[in-house]
């Protein structure tokens, strides 16, 4: 990913554009939680457990990469 620098080049900004991540990373430890009491829960019920635990609607194909970039396994 190449580094852009402001107008005038002094200084490089901190954001390089693109879609920010949806899930940061105290949303990761909220997933790895959940999963870790819940390891046969469906996708959609680790999704509205998400939601009740830290107030961020995904949907689960948002969830499902994450964990797996992650190496979280689900049962």
């Amino acid at each position: 990913m190449a580094v852009k620098y402001s107008l005038d080049g002094s200084e490089p900004l901190s954001y390089a554009g693109g879609r920010p991540p949806a899930l940061q990373p105290q949303h990761i430890a909220v997933l790895r939680d959940i999963v870790t009491e819940r390891a046969q829960a469906s996708l959609q019920e680790i999704a509205d457990e998400f939601d009740h635990r830290s107030g961020a609607r995904v949907c689960a194909w948002t969830i499902r990469p994450v964990l797996r970039a992650q190496d979280i396994v689900r049962m």
